[in-house]
This record gives structure tokens, sequence and C-alpha cells, in this order.
């Protein structure tokens, strides 16, 4: 019987210890989830919609910088606006390019960097075959990236807008 309980406070002990990580962690699953959502839609897009799939997806990103850019002019109330949407912006992309190294290994295979032996087999198989769709991934990320850098900056007026409504 005591083994039993011994389990049993265990578990609760590590129940205790880690539920602090409960949040940030779904958090980052859910935002993940998001921008896989994100890839496959823009990859449905490519395969059916548009009619050069690299090209549109710079053109999207393109317009979405130059609106960031335009809402927020230099000298405007909004500034902080401008800071969150790169900072969303540049963290999905280092969380989906720069931490899993294929930002690093897309750019040597474009520009033609000498690279070791496994890298070089990294590049020919999965970089060359898919090229342009990794191109295309990097600009529908970064374009995530600015739209909840714009939903993350709304925040205080949806709690605002709840509280008042409430």
């Amino acid at each position: 019987m005591a083994f039993r309980n011994s389990g049993l406070y265990d578990s609760n002990v590590a129940v205790a210890f880690l539920w602090p990580l409960k949040w940030p962690f779904g958090t980052l699953l859910l935002y993940v989830m998001l921008g896989l959502i994100a890839l496959t839609a823009a990859f449905l897009f490519a395969k059916y919609q548009w009619p050069d799939p690299v090209q549109a997806a710079d053109a999207l990103f393109q317009s979405e910088t130059a609106r960031v850019k335009e809402l927020v002019r230099r000298g405007s109330h909004a500034a902080g606006l401008s800071t969150l949407t790169e900072l969303a912006q540049q963290w999905t992309y280092w969380l989906f390019f720069k931490a899993t190294s294929l930002h690093e290994a897309t750019y040597a295979y474009f520009s033609g960097y000498q690279v070791n032996e496994v890298d070089r087999m990294y590049l020919s198989q999965f970089v060359a075959r898919n090229a342009r769709e990794i191109y295309l991934a990097m600009n529908v990320i970064q374009v995530y990236g600015i739209r909840i850098g714009f939903v993350l900056a709304a925040t205080p007026c949806f709690s605002c807008c709840m509280s008042w409504l409430a």
C-alpha cells in the first residue's frame, strides 16, 4: 500500500512543479499549429489558385510589409505597432526556419556556398528539390508573423472592448 501511495505522490510532485509550463507550452503549440495551417493553405493556393506561387507569395509579403510601413509613419502615435509586428515576424521566421537550420541551407543552396559532405547531401536531396516551395513557405511564414503581430498589438483594444461589454 505504501508503494502505491509513493507513486501517486511522485506524480503529484511532477504536476506541482510543471504546471507553470502548461500555458507557455500550449501557447507555443497553438502558435506552431496555426503556422502549419497557414503553410498548408498557402501550398493549396500555390497548387490550385496562383499561376506563379513564388511570385504571388513574394508580392503578398511585399504588400504586407508596405501596409505596415504605411500604417506606421515616422512620428505617429502607433510607433510601437511597427516594433511589435517586426518582432513577431522575426520570431516566427526564427521558429520555423532559423531554429531548424532551413534558412542557412536554403541560402547556401541559392548562393552556392561550399558546405561539408553531410550538408551537401541535405542540400541536394531536400533543398534542391523543394527550393521554390521553401521560398514560398518563408514568405508565407513572415506574413503570418506580421498578422500575429497585429493581433497582439490589438489585444489591449480587445480587452477594453470586452470590459466595456461586460
